[in-house]
């Protein structure tokens, strides 16, 4: 009995120190006297029972041989994150610079030319955001090469709008330019400030991003807002100060200071927040999107173009929430949720195209369907990857863990095709107009259904030039005389309202109907001027010209050298049409006279009868010759 129970003490593997040593310490060897033989490893089982083992002590002998105890921690220095408020200066100093940017480009607007105006606020605009999103996230290098060539491709794209629009663009100059830019800065900043081979690091940047958008946003209209209302206040009390000129450094500011104020960790709680619920959204946008896939497939219900792309793309935004990086472990319901609304993409990317489908054939490309099928484009290819990246999944391997290289191909093809649409490669305008003209001269559509003013207001410099060619074409079609009539014809302003519309007609003997002055005319083929524009007047006349006991009204429009009027007539449903117009040859006072009430009712010249054969009442259609002023 001379090794007594205490001698178990001895033991080596109680031989440690309780902290982590910077170097790796040689393991004492136990006495020569102490002779405890050691008890057999017990069976490791999932959840194993506690060794008299310090297993820190054990890892960090187990790594002891590859450290070098010369070698400087750089490591460590390589991932320190600086601290918020040592960048407080920097973020400071770029919302500052921005604003007195963007106010000098304002000020300076004359001297400078216009193309190089529009590259230069586009390039203002954007460039210090992603300055300001990156400080602090990247390194300092990479983020002033990617600052600069985004600059470069901002500059360009501002050059090329300009010139494409003539200046104007359709009303709303540089909204489609703006919203594309938006869009691929925020992706390609996304994948900037990602890690390379790293899914969970894009996952976080893209989520993060996002949320920091939308409060900066905030923060620049709160400050855009209050800006507005102190503008009104100083114009009213202190009309020689300039304040105006202190809105744009103010709303850059804002900007900065919501960028320093949205740390890591309050992006991380709002990101968690957003991902919960997307993710708890799952189950229910799956269910309507089933219901909304079966009744397209069963032909029940034709989905819009907007109700099948909107629910898809959510459906993808909630699939990427519930998968999140891809490393957190996921309840069977989320996993099955997210297999079903990946294979669900399909139908309603198929509803969505047949949809735009339909109204191409109708109607043809206009500049809105350009984008969306570039958005169809890209809602396909993640539905045909994420279906892949489901089926997949069944034969084994981690759960849709595919969509992470499926999320970043697709992330590099919306920047392609952006910078494409943002360019003269596939202009919308551009294509737009060669399909549109396409049509007309493949007699696809007639001359008098065409919309010659959609390619003057809505074609931009494209449209002009093919109004321009039509105009000197000489044809019979009509072509060259609706283009004529499309380049001098003035600009198309706001529908006028009821109002507006009876001030400017002459009413002779009568009472003009509130149902003919409430109707919508614009587009209503050879309906009178002053129907669909304030700036040109009428004259009505009430007169029974077809015998069946109510009048109707001619619309006279023009002047005595040449008028024109439109013979408004009530259908059987109460709605007023154009029911034919007339033509008045250019003999001077005749619409003198007929504004003196100097006019009567004649039968037609002939006595042609209609044909009644089978049934079907046939009319003999002469063809119209211009009439001669009387001598």
């Amino acid at each position: 009995m001379a090794e007594g129970p205490d001698n178990w003490i001895n033991n080596p593997a109680f031989q440690w120190t309780p902290e982590v040593p910077l170097r790796a310490e040689p393991k004492a060897a136990a006495p020569p006297e102490a002779k405890v033989t050691p008890l057999p490893a017990p069976r490791v089982e999932p959840r194993a029972e506690p060794r008299f083992e310090n297993p820190v002590l054990r890892e960090a002998q187990a790594e002891a041989p590859k450290l070098d105890p010369a070698a400087p921690r750089a490591q460590a220095a390589r991932l320190a994150v600086p601290s918020p408020f040592s960048l407080f200066g920097a973020r400071m100093a770029v919302g500052l610079a921005q604003g007195a940017m963007i106010f000098a480009l304002f000020a300076n607007r004359g001297a400078l030319g216009p193309m190089i105006f529009s590259a230069a606020i586009l390039t203002a605009l954007f460039a210090p955001l992603l300055l300001l999103a990156g400080l602090g996230r990247m390194k300092l290098g990479s983020l002033v090469l990617w600052t600069a060539f985004a600059a470069m491709l901002l500059a360009a794209a501002g050059f090329y709008h300009y010139w494409r629009t003539l200046s104007s663009d359709g009303g709303h100059p540089g909204l489609a330019l703006l919203a594309l830019t938006s869009l691929f800065l925020f992706v390609g900043q996304s994948i900037a400030q990602g890690q390379l081979d790293n899914y969970p690091s894009y996952h976080r940047s893209a989520w993060r991003l996002a949320i920091r958008i939308v409060i900066c946003v905030m923060f620049a209209a709160l400050a855009w807002a209050a800006a507005g209302a102190a503008m009104g206040f100083m114009r009213e009390h202190f009309p020689l100060l300039q304040f105006p000129a202190l809105v744009w450094p103010l709303v850059a500011l804002s900007a900065a200071l919501a960028a320093q104020l949205t740390g890591e960790k309050l992006l991380g709680a709002l990101a968690e927040g957003a991902l919960f619920v997307f993710t708890s959204a799952l189950p229910f946008v799956l269910l309507l999107g089933i219901a909304v896939a079966g009744l397209g497939a069963f032909r029940l219900w034709q989905p819009s173009l907007g109700v099948a792309a909107i629910l898809a793309a959510t459906l993808i935004v909630c699939i990427n929430a519930s998968y999140r990086d891809g490393v957190s472990w996921r309840p069977s319901w989320r996993r099955r949720a997210e297999f079903a609304a990946a294979i669900i993409l399909v139908p309603l990317a198929l509803l969505a195209v047949n949809a735009l489908a339909a109204r191409v054939a109708q109607y043809g490309w206009t500049s809105n369907r350009v984008y969306a099928v570039a958005g169809l484009l890209l809602l396909c290819g993640h539905a045909l990857c994420y279906t892949a990246s489901a089926l997949i999944s069944l034969g084994g391997g981690s759960w849709m863990q595919r969509i992470e290289g499926s999320n970043l191909a697709m992330a590099f093809a919306a920047l392609a095709l952006i910078a494409a649409l943002a360019s003269p490669i596939a202009d919308p305008a551009r294509l737009a107009v060669a399909t549109q003209r396409r049509r007309l001269e493949q007699h696809k559509v007639t001359a008098d259904a065409f919309d010659f003013l959609w390619l003057r207001d809505e074609g931009l410099r494209f449209g002009r030039g093919a109004l321009t060619a039509m105009a000197a074409m000489k044809d019979q079609s009509g072509i060259s005389r609706g283009a004529f009539a499309a380049l001098s014809a003035p600009a198309q302003m706001a529908r006028p309202t009821p109002t507006e519309i009876g001030a400017n007609i002459r009413v002779h003997d009568g009472v003009l109907p509130a149902a003919l002055l409430g109707r919508d005319w614009s587009g209503v083929r050879n309906a009178p001027p002053c129907l669909t524009s304030a700036l040109l007047a009428c004259d009505a006349f009430f007169t029974d010209l077809d015998g069946d006991g109510s009048k109707e009204i001619l619309l006279a429009y023009g002047s005595d050298a040449r008028w024109w009027a439109g013979l408004m007539k009530r259908d059987a449903f109460g709605s007023w049409t154009v029911a034919g117009t007339l033509a008045a040859p250019p003999c001077p006072g005749s619409l003198t006279a007929l504004r003196q009430g100097q006019f009567s009712l004649i039968r037609p010249a002939g006595n042609w009868r209609d044909l009644l054969v089978n049934g079907v009442r046939l009319s003999v259609d002469r063809p119209s010759e211009p009439s001669a002023c009387p001598n």
